[in-house]
């Protein structure tokens, strides 16, 4: 009787025992796949901060680009501005100065200078930035004695297109006027 109770013992202290390796081997299992999934989402966030922050930087140069213009080298200046747009955005742009800024600047010899005064983000991920743009555009025309000054406000979104941000939407939230063709006219 001895002997079997020992037998017994001995088999269950061996079951046991697997049954033992095995949690420890699914808990490894369970703790190596979280800290796989740590490391993703870290990895994911660090991704989304530098997008963020490289397409803030070009939606602030890039915006006071496409807005600017002057008479005597409308067409370069077009032409330049047109490289850094995307999409309908490009699209849009590509109408709006052919219908109106081209005819426009030439006729009344209109020169627009465009000067980013803020920005930020809106909405991030790692390839598409939203962001509010804040426009100061300084507008000067044979026709007035003055400078006009007025204020944009603007929802531009930032696309990645290879290595480079790209404007993929330049839309206006609401202006105190501005130059014919510029952001109130798009």
């Amino acid at each position: 009787m001895a002997g079997f109770r020992n037998a017994v013992r001995a088999v269950i202290a061996a079951a046991l025992k697997d049954r033992l390796v095995l949690v420890w081997s699914l808990l490894l299992v369970v703790l190596a796949t979280g800290a796989c999934w740590v490391w993703g989402q870290d990895r994911e966030a660090d991704q989304v901060a530098s997008a963020r922050t490289e397409a803030l930087s070009q939606a602030r140069t890039k915006v006071a680009t496409v807005l600017s213009y002057n008479f005597r080298t409308v067409d370069a200046d077009i032409a330049a501005s047109t490289k850094l747009l995307t999409g309908d955005a490009k699209k849009q742009f590509e109408s709006t100065t052919a219908q109106w800024v081209v005819p426009a600047s030439h006729e009344a010899r209109i020169t627009n200078t465009a000067e980013v005064s803020d920005a930020g983000v809106i909405a991030a991920t790692e390839d598409r930035v939203e962001t509010l743009v804040f426009v100061t555009q300084t507008t000067v025309s044979k026709g007035s004695k003055e400078p006009k000054i007025s204020g944009t406000r603007l929802a531009v979104t930032m696309t990645r297109v290879g290595d480079s941000w790209l404007i993929s939407i330049l839309d206006p939230i609401g202006t105190d006027g501005g130059a014919p063709g510029a952001a109130g006219k798009q």
